[in-house]
C-alpha cells in the first residue's frame, strides 16, 4: 500500500518577522538581562532592635540591595523590604508608623537610615568597633 504525499504544509510565520533590527536588538537585550547569572547572596538577618548589631544589619542590606541592583533612586522597595525585617523592639518601634498612628518622617533610604541610627543606633560606636 502506498501512500501519496499531500501538498507540503508552509512553515508557521515567525513572531519575529517584521521586527526592526532595534526591536530585535532590545527583545535579544531583555531575553539577556533575565539569564544573567546574578551572585547568591544571603538575604539579611532580621533586625531586633539591639544597638550593637544595627551597623551590621545596614551593611547586610546594602550588600543584598546591590545584589539585586536596586539603585539609589529605589527608596521605596529598600525602606519597605527593611522594614519587613525588623523584630523584637524594632518591630514595636514601628507598629505606630504602619498602623498610621504616627507619620512616617523619611521619605528616602538616606532619612530611614538616619532615623533607625537615632532611634537603634550604637551609643557607644567607637568602643563596639
Amino acid at each position: 500500500m502506498s501512500t501519496v504525499p499531500g501538498p507540503a504544509l508552509a512553515p508557521a510565520p515567525s513572531p519575529l518577522v517584521g521586527l526592526t533590527g532595534d526591536q530585535l536588538a532590545e527583545l535579544v537585550a531583555q531575553i539577556a538581562t533575565r539569564t544573567e547569572q546574578h551572585p547568591r547572596v544571603q538575604q539579611p538577618s532580621h533586625f531586633e532592635g539591639e544597638r550593637t548589631k544595627l551597623r551590621i544589619f545596614l551593611v547586610q542590606l546594602g550588600i543584598y540591595f546591590e545584589a539585586l541592583g536596586w539603585n539609589e533612586d529605589q527608596h521605596h522597595k529598600k525602606i519597605t523590604y527593611a522594614k519587613s525585617l525588623l523584630r523584637g523592639a524594632a518591630g514595636q518601634w514601628l507598629v505606630p508608623y504602619v498602623e498610621g498612628r504616627l507619620e512616617e518622617d523619611w521619605e528616602t533610604w538616606g532619612q530611614f537610615v538616619e532615623t533607625l541610627k537615632l532611634h537603634f543606633g550604637d551609643v557607644d560606636a567607637k568602643e563596639t568597633a
